[in-house]
């Protein structure tokens, strides 16, 4: 399995930031993989860490969300990820990913 690439975005409500990472896991045939724990690190722009971590759904992907009133650059990190009877590639995969805003509005919108 391979955690496949992580796309961020975020959005805006009141005076809040909601940062979400999202990405897929497949198998070696492409084929999402449904119930991989991952453990995932979000890095805020002054360095402080959340830790979180959760399983994929039917459909192989998973999603993250933390809420934030930070601007700036964060970066997502899956640190861990495992399956019974199966073996994850998390290191050599797109398994980071880093997202400007909102002061850069890169990521706005639903995009990451």
């Amino acid at each position: 399995m391979v955690v496949q690439d992580i796309g961020m975005w975020f959005e805006q409500k009141g005076t809040n930031y909601f940062v979400y990472a999202q990405g897929t896991v497949l198998d070696s045939s492409g084929s999402p993989v449904a119930g991989v724990w991952l453990s995932m690190r979000i890095t805020e722009p002054d360095g402080s860490v959340t830790d979180a971590s959760g399983s994929t759904l039917d459909d192989g992907t998973y999603t993250f969300k933390l809420r934030s009133r930070q601007t700036g650059t964060y970066t997502s990190t899956v640190i861990d990820a495992c399956k019974d009877g199966w073996s994850v590639a998390v290191a050599g995969s797109q398994s980071a990913a880093a997202l400007v805003g909102p002061s850069g509005r890169r990521g706005a919108g639903g995009g990451g």
